[in-house]
């Protein structure tokens, strides 16, 4: 999951953020809490 969270960054990073980048995200965020 930490992959898919620096994919996420990178994504955000370049402004190239899609709803996988954002589910990637949302499922680390869960993961964390």
């Amino acid at each position: 999951q930490s992959l898919n969270f620096t994919a996420w960054l990178v994504g955000a990073a370049t402004g190239t953020v899609g709803t996988g980048e954002f589910s990637s995200a949302a499922n680390v965020t869960i993961s964390y809490l």
